[in-house]
């Protein structure tokens, strides 16, 4: 055990004596190799700011030149696109000027037809048969013991095509003619509107221009718009057919129903 501990002490001596040794060896400043290197680390990083910055501005230089060429190229097809976009602006222009027109001269004879009529007592609205285009509506107006029915439809085929009043006031299956038969309460026989012998749904033909629009306006005698009664249309349906109305058989060949529209009270 004695033994022991004289070696313990004595290596705790020994430890210290170094540690002190080596705290008289450390030299109190760096030295002039650090010094040396330090200077030259500073000159190496400064030399690699000056590279750096000379290849910064050679890039900006070489990319000026590059960046100038867009901005013409840029403003080259924009210019482009302006003398494109001319003709196609002029004459977009020229069918705005035209619808607006075509919608003021309508505007103009429904104000003139309004102010002659008075306000319609009943309207209907068109619905088309499935594959059909056709729309519109027609308007109805008591005048001198008379119902003026007046009817604007577009989107139909050119030509004349025969129009009624039929008996009901169903338009679910239009060419299935859920509508019924033309509006004939006296039970007479088919005929034109001058005939002297008609049924008082008979309205004749509807003639559509070329670009798909038509008009018809006529007065109806013995007809009525009165909430009830054997002569009144409310509740009826007014139907356009594919054909022309000639006048001739019990509906006069007009072909298959296209559009129907329920008469109601406005």
């Amino acid at each position: 055990m004695r033994r022991q501990a004289k070696l313990a002490v004595g290596l705790a001596c020994a430890l210290l004596v170094g540690c002190e040794r080596k705290a008289e060896n450390a030299p109190a400043e760096p030295s002039a190799d650090l010094q040396r290197g330090v200077a030259k680390a500073g000159e190496a990083i400064e030399r690699g700011v000056e590279k750096a910055g000379e290849a910064i501005q050679h890039g900006v230089d070489k990319a000026a030149p590059a960046l100038e060429q867009g901005a013409k190229d840029v403003g080259a097809a924009i210019e482009r696109g302006v003398e494109k976009a001319g003709p196609v602006l002029k004459q977009g222009a020229k069918d705005v000027g035209a619808a607006i027109e075509r919608g003021v001269d309508k505007a103009g004879a429904k104000t003139a037809q309004d102010s002659a009529l008075g306000e319609p007592k009943a309207e209907a609205s068109f619905e088309s048969a499935r594959g059909i285009e056709l729309g519109g509506t027609a308007k109805f107006y008591e005048k001198d013991g008379s119902v003026v029915v007046v009817v604007n439809i577009d989107d139909a085929t050119p030509g004349p095509h025969g129009i009624h009043i039929h008996e009901k006031g169903d338009c679910s299956d239009i060419t299935g003619k859920s509508m019924g038969a033309h509006f004939d309460p006296k039970k007479t026989k088919h005929g034109l509107p001058i005939a002297r012998v008609k049924h008082l749904g008979d309205l004749g033909n509807i003639d559509v221009d070329k670009d798909g629009k038509g008009t018809l306006e006529i007065a109806v005698h013995d007809a009525s718009l009165a909430d009830r009664g054997t002569s009144t249309f409310l509740g009826k349906a007014i139907v356009i057919h594919a054909g022309e109305d000639t006048g001739k058989g019990s509906s006069g060949n007009s072909g298959t129903p296209i559009a129907c529209g329920v008469i109601k009270s406005s």
